[in-house]
């Protein structure tokens, strides 16, 4: 009950506070004044939106189909400078998309006039127009033509590296060690002083770990200032297989032995195993292996035991291991 008391006297507090508030001959008047102040400005926007106004704006340029052999001169300008009239609700919409598409200049289409390229005012006209609101006028727009002087390069075709890693998960490998490159070679346009230091051209940096299947990708050539390469992208192709693991036992030759000494070793044979790829396995065979024991070693160091090495084994093939990879030997007089 004591509640509701109090709520009920806060009630009347703000109730009373209000009145005082908007009861006020001053603050109706002035109420009346700001309102009356905001209802101007509305019609003024609405005015202005539906009156015609002008205004500048800038629209970039897109170039495309540039032979490889021409380059353009520095001066070629970057953007259209047009002025339009239209009802200034149309011309804030174009200011409140921030940008205009470019105007792409095909170069495909062009005209060629005495070492130039020229973009008349007609093609321009036509392709601002296509961006512009029926209602919309063009006062001006600069440049209204472009004479666009350009030179001759040499070209010259190089091949592609590839740049940074690329690794396979565990237990796999890239088969044969091969990563295949599309198109292997390059077309690269340069003036003469360039081009002649260029002998071949490097892919975007890779960094591609943990490959677990065969992999395509197209990936970006290295952009070298004052070139043009063409194609601009390659395509890689990663073959993958996994490994397997396989052992083989072998004898073991004794090399650099005077003719007249034996060397027994103990034991006359040792395990070699190692990690192979499918493709490969059946070619990784004993015969393709050759573990020695060098006597230089055993003369030069003493002792009851030599290590051992591999001299020769298959292509292809990881973490080879041998078991033994010491060995303890007897010397015997013929």
């Amino acid at each position: 009950m004591v509640k509701r008391n109090i709520t009920r006297t806060s009630l009347r507090y703000f109730e009373k506070k209000v009145r005082l508030l908007f009861g006020a001959n001053r603050n109706k008047e002035l109420l009346t004044f700001f309102f009356f102040i905001v209802l101007s400005f509305l019609f003024w926007i609405l005015q202005s939106m539906n009156e015609e106004s002008e205004k500048s704006y800038s629209i970039p340029l897109k170039f495309s189909n540039i032979p490889g052999s021409v380059v353009l001169d520095e001066n070629v300008p970057e953007d259209i400078k047009v002025r339009i009239k239209d009802k200034g609700l149309i011309l804030l919409s174009y200011s409140m998309n921030k940008k205009f598409s470019p105007i792409e200049v095909d170069f495909s289409v062009l005209n060629n006039q005495n070492g130039k390229y020229v973009v008349n005012e007609a093609l321009l006209l036509s392709s601002l127009k296509k961006q512009l609101k029926l209602s919309s006028s063009i006062l001006s727009f600069s440049p209204q033509q472009m004479n666009m002087s350009y030179t001759t390069r040499v070209n010259k075709k190089v091949p592609v590296r590839i740049k940074g890693e690329i690794r396979p998960r565990v237990q796999s490998r890239i088969a044969d060690g091969k990563i295949s490159i599309s198109p292997d070679s390059v077309e690269v346009y340069a003036s003469q002083a360039v081009i002649d230091d260029i002998d071949y051209v490097y892919t975007d940096s890779l960094h591609i770990t943990d490959i677990a299947d065969d992999l395509t990708k197209t990936v970006g050539v290295q952009k070298i200032k004052g070139t043009t390469i063409i194609p601009s992208n390659v395509s890689l192709y990663v073959p993958i297989e996994e490994y397997t693991e396989k052992r083989v036992s072998l004898p073991i030759e004794v090399i650099n032995l005077p003719d007249t000494l034996n060397l027994r070793t103990f034991p006359s044979n040792i395990q070699v195993s190692f990690f192979v790829g499918l493709s490969d396995f059946k070619f990784a065979v004993a015969d393709s292996f050759k573990v020695v024991v060098d006597y230089q070693e055993i003369k030069n160091a003493g002792g009851q035991r030599v290590p051992l090495s591999l001299s020769s084994h298959p292509k292809h093939i990881n973490n080879v291991r041998l078991t033994p990879d010491s060995i303890e030997y007897i010397i015997e007089i013929k």
